[in-house]
């Protein structure tokens, strides 16, 4: 399985939530399920449908399928390793955990920007109005228009 190659139509990438969801085909029955599960990858920061199929999406942006793609795609299976609720929730827990030791991680070398704060927000505010102010005492000359 391509992912990159499988995000380029919204057909692939109904293919390829699928597989991430563990429900290899969409019925009437499971639909809202799909749907449901999807938006959950969605919160924990991950999406299948980039700007290349919704360019109404920024360029590093992403999404998972809207409950209307869903529904127009009921009838769509692949050869996804189905997943009970059971097995699908552990497989989140573990998204969970993943993402909190790479947050740790990233904690540790100083990569986070909340973690070497070099001012409050409130000092940020503070520069950024006086920046304001000296933008608006400036020499109108350098700016003819």
């Amino acid at each position: 399985m391509q992912i990159n190659t499988l995000q380029q139509t919204l057909s692939g990438c109904v293919e390829l939530q699928c597989h991430f969801v563990g429900i290899p085909k969409i019925t009437k029955k499971n639909y809202k399920e799909f749907f449901k599960r999807g938006k959950i990858i969605q919160i924990l920061g991950s999406g299948i449908i980039t700007h290349q199929v919704d360019n109404s999406l920024e360029d590093q942006s992403s999404r998972t399928l809207t409950l209307k793609e869903v529904e127009e795609h009921i009838g769509f299976e692949t050869g996804a390793t189905s997943l009970t609720n059971k097995q699908w929730k552990k497989q989140v827990f573990s998204m969970i955990e993943e993402a909190i030791h790479m947050i740790s991680s990233m904690e540790d070398d100083g990569l986070v920007p909340y973690t070497k704060s070099k001012q409050t927000i409130n000092e940020e505010n503070d520069r950024a109005k006086e920046e304001l102010e000296n933008l608006t005492k400036d020499d109108s000359s350098k700016y003819p228009h």
